[in-house]
């Protein structure tokens, strides 16, 4: 009922950068560190904390809570497409494989339309692969997730010195550390891959002059 506002802060820089990545708004270099779709309207969820990443993609995609704790469809989403640059990397987690856990089936139930709810229309999910590449299989839940986008990372035009035990250089090629498929259910994953290394992104204000580039997967 609109009583209640919630104020926070991103002491990461990483939804920031991401959300600008996608719809940033360049006043200073004539467009050239535009987002890619500058007139969307972004939304931000808190979720990454115990429970909030199960309520907080519900409630993006048009759930809510009623008095007596049980989870409803409201009528309406209130986003048209879930943007997650996180993932579970725990193989205690994922003891069954990835995918199978309960983060990988949400992800899947919240993209079917009626699955939910008879009239809910689905969502579209964006999930990063994760960053436990190299190697085959290496896909984290719930970018394993059948039903998701799920998005690797590739190399922009900086070289990425010897760190983190990965050696990666030049642009347009597959960052080391960027997970890969198949999953354990035998599907192709990433499904698209985009720069995730040394890319222009803003950063949130009090956080400091960044260093130019950031890192998502």
């Amino acid at each position: 009922k609109g009583r209640y506002i919630s104020i926070f802060y991103d002491f990461y820089m990483h939804g920031t950068a991401c959300a600008s990545a996608v719809g940033g708004v360049d006043v200073k270099y004539g467009g050239l560190m535009m987002g890619v779709a500058p007139g969307v309207k972004i939304i931000g969820v808190k979720s990454l904390w115990y429970g909030n990443i199960e309520i907080g993609q519900l409630w993006a995609a048009g759930f809510d809570i009623d008095l007596n704790g049980l989870i409803y469809y409201t009528g309406m989403r209130r986003a048209d497409v879930i943007s997650n640059s996180w993932g579970v990397s725990s193989f205690i987690y994922d003891i069954a494989g990835f995918g199978f856990d309960y983060a990988s089936q949400l992800a899947t139930a919240l993209t079917i339309p009626g699955f939910l709810d008879t009239n809910y229309p689905g969502i579209v999910v964006v999930q990063a692969a994760g960053n436990g590449g190299g190697g085959y299989g290496t896909v984290t839940a719930p970018g394993a997730a059948p039903g998701v986008i799920t998005v690797g990372a590739s190399t922009s035009f900086f070289p990425y010195v010897l760190s983190n035990r990965y050696a990666d250089a030049g642009w347009d090629q597959i960052i080391g550390w960027a997970a890969r498929g198949p999953t354990p259910l035998g599907y192709l994953k990433p499904d698209v891959v985009n720069i995730g290394m040394a890319g222009y992104t803003a950063y949130p204000v009090g956080w400091g002059r960044g260093s130019g580039y950031t890192i998502f997967s």
